[in-house]
């Protein structure tokens, strides 16, 4: 596996910090929406997707001052 550049890890931890910054954003949003959600609603599904992204590049989700919660039924 090849080294990553300087430039392909600055890139990655750009990526990274806006995605910590959509969760935040899709997490008041989720929050605002103030009804129960399915884990196939959009906004969950995206919120998944994000917190898979981060986890998988190596930062704490679970750290994060967020709190997801729904409905699996």
């Amino acid at each position: 596996m090849a080294k990553k550049s300087d430039f392909e890890k600055g890139y990655l931890e750009g990526q990274l910090d806006s995605a910590e910054s959509e969760l935040y954003m899709l997490c008041r949003i989720k929050e605002q929406l103030g009804k129960e959600l399915h884990e196939d609603d959009a906004i969950i599904v995206r919120i998944r997707e994000t917190e898979d992204f981060l986890r998988k590049n190596g930062r704490d989700v679970d750290a994060l001052d967020y709190d997801i919660v729904y409905d699996e039924d």
